[in-house]
């Protein structure tokens, strides 16, 4: 139901969500619903499947067609849940799409979050990169330069991990003069990504990443493969 006694208008709302492809989620979605959370999902999730979900919206007066953004937003006034599956999405800069994505993405309140069960990372040379587990995080969808998160856990051989650590904007190995397939063996990643969005686009000169390493074959340059953590914004050689 709408309400029209306020300022602008209340919604009071709730629905459950049938199996559809990502597509037909695109396009259902209503522009003035959740606009943060609708902006990354049509920009970066590429396809895939929703097996299910289920949405309650007890949003009050002053908040849809506000000027301004709310300063905060209850959880209960807005709840989405997808189960998503073999879903294809974007995610910092120009790491590589993941592919056949299982987990469940969740907004409450101005809070978005993907939690990922599996997933693929496929590699320009070929190669992949397994993510055993994984979350996305944005803290306030409303927020135009919002501070998000991305946690992953990830193994692979050396080489493909040190190509997509080296993938912009982290470039972990370059600076030290290492090539991805100087790697060998096998090893195991934990990367956590802080990026600031603006327009819920990311900035990437304005992220932190931290990378944390175990390999899992001694035949891996040194002992580790990158340093057990490295952090990001480093000063470029000009």
């Amino acid at each position: 139901s709408i309400g029209f006694s306020g300022e602008t208008p209340s919604l009071a709302l709730a629905a459950s969500l049938s199996p559809m492809t990502v597509g037909t989620l695109k396009a259902l979605w209503p522009t003035l619903l959740a606009p943060g959370a609708r902006r990354w999902v049509m920009a970066n999730i590429i396809d895939g499947a929703v097996e299910g979900g289920a949405f309650r919206a007890a949003i009050p007066a002053g908040v849809l067609f506000a000027d301004e953004p709310p300063a905060a937003l209850p959880d209960e006034a807005l709840r989405l849940e997808l189960d998503l599956a073999d879903v294809s999405f974007r995610t910092v800069g120009d790491l590589p799409p993941m592919t056949g994505v299982s987990g469940v993405a969740v907004l409450s309140g101005a809070t978005f979050g993907v939690d990922l069960d599996e997933g693929t990372i496929p590699l320009p040379s070929g190669g992949t990169v397994e993510v055993e587990a994984g979350a996305f995080a944005i803290d306030d969808v409303f927020d135009p330069a919002a501070i998000g998160s991305l946690e992953l856990a990830l193994s692979g051989t050396a080489s493909a991990l040190g190509e997509l650590a080296d993938a912009e904007p982290i470039a972990a190995l370059s600076p030290y003069g290492v090539s991805p397939a100087d790697l060998k063996g096998t090893a195991e990643a934990a990367i956590s990504v802080k990026p600031i969005f603006v327009d819920m686009r990311i900035d990437p000169s304005i992220m932190i990443a931290t990378i944390a390493t175990r390999n899992r074959s001694r035949s891996t340059v040194g002992s580790n493969f990158l340093p057990n953590s490295l952090v990001w914004p480093r000063r470029r050689a000009r």
